[in-house]
């Protein structure tokens, strides 16, 4: 009787915790692949914001006659900006992967970005030898 007792107290438990069911609102595929898209594009143009930044500091130093631009205030602000827009290209690149799985531009930029980080590594490694080479060249 009281096996019977403590099965009917679980029943009862059991009818009383909430059900929660998880609803999405299905958005027409052309709709997610605009947002998908535009997230993409977003993200490109973080990630090319510092290659304009680099040509319009070339820019300012050929026209002032060879000041260095990276002085002061100016070059903290803009080596933030270089930074934050770098790091901003990564954040929205995975935002455009992780909500809108099936975009292919996301998919695409993902591997490109990969494949810029892996070259960046390759080409800081090579620095490395080639500063090591030099030193040891020199005499003592």
């Amino acid at each position: 009787m009281e096996n019977n007792n403590m099965d009917n107290g679980k029943q009862i438990i059991a009818e009383h915790e909430p059900v929660y069911q998880q609803t999405q609102i299905q958005e027409d595929p052309s709709v997610r692949m605009r947002k998908a898209n535009t997230l993409c594009f977003i993200s490109l143009g973080l990630n090319l914001l510092p290659v304009f930044i680099v040509t319009l500091m070339v820019a300012y130093n050929r026209a002032s006659g060879g000041d260095n631009v990276l002085e002061g205030f100016p070059g903290r602000l803009i080596t933030s900006v270089y930074g934050g827009a770098y790091i901003g290209s990564w954040v929205t690149m995975i935002i455009a992967r992780v909500k809108y799985k099936e975009s292919v531009f996301a998919k695409v930029l993902m591997w490109v970005y990969i494949g810029i980080a892996i070259l960046g590594v390759i080409a800081f490694i090579v620095l490395m030898v080639m500063c090591i080479n030099t030193l040891r060249s020199c005499p003592d």
